[in-house]
């Protein structure tokens, strides 16, 4: 009960028209003209952007779906009303409507940094849980051999795979690609990325972990500390 109630608190106060800097056109009769205005306001390019909860079965308030709006992630229509189907936050890119769940598996985007575990080593590639739906892939082909070589990778490299990363191993990549399933593509052709040892790994909520440019960190000890791009939990 007294998580319902600061959720409905929460809700109300973030909702609220003051709180969202837009004009209340939610009750009564409304010129479409005003709504579109509104709308248009809302999501004109740096506004800026409150975020608004909203729980499972909620109306997304400023949706006409008339007005050529996209159901994204986590909503769904009924009697043309925009509803949530997640407990989460809006998101709103143009006309795309989706919901962002406050719990949820990572999803990688290119460039992203992330710390994966080697689960897998086969056919030339390694296979990494980096808390994605599925596992990244690590080709042979898109490391860095031993000295910095640069050469056409052979059998004899597919044989020593395990020197450079062992199962269970903890790595620092970068997304390189996707492929067609959806499937990441990682690369560490960078000094930076590589096998990671002793520290201490910590694991949080992708949604905890922001984007930014620059993912390495260095201490006051002199100890370089890492923190990875949604992924891996690190």
């Amino acid at each position: 009960p007294r998580f319902a109630q600061r959720v409905q608190e929460t809700r109300r106060v973030a909702n609220h028209p003051r709180a969202m800097g837009m004009i209340d056109i939610s009750g009564g009769e409304v010129p479409s003209g005003l709504r579109r205005a509104s709308a248009s306001l809302r999501n004109a390019p740096g506004t800026p952007s409150l975020a608004v909860f909203v729980a499972p079965g909620d109306t997304i308030d400023g949706v006409d779906m008339e007005d050529g709006f996209l159901r994204g992630h986590g909503t769904q229509v009924e009697d043309g009303r925009l509803l949530a189907t997640v407990a989460g936050t809006v998101e709103r890119v143009n006309k795309l409507v989706s919901v962002r769940p406050l719990r949820s598996r990572y999803t990688p985007e290119t460039g992203d940094v992330v710390l994966g575990r080697v689960t897998e080593i086969a056919g030339k590639r390694w296979k990494l849980d980096v808390n994605s739906r599925q596992d990244a892939v690590l080709q042979l082909s898109a490391v860095n051999l031993p000295g910095g070589i640069q050469r056409r990778r052979n059998a004899v490299d597919e044989l020593n795979m395990r020197q450079l990363f062992g199962e269970d191993d903890l790595v620092s990549a970068e997304v390189q690609s996707f492929y067609g399933d959806g499937a990441v593509a990682l690369h560490t052709r960078s000094l930076k990325y590589g096998r990671l040892s002793g520290g201490q790994l910590i694991r949080v909520m992708p949604t905890l972990v922001k984007r930014v440019k620059q993912h390495f960190h260095r201490l006051t000890r002199g100890q370089l500390e890492e923190a990875g791009g949604g992924g891996g939990g690190g």
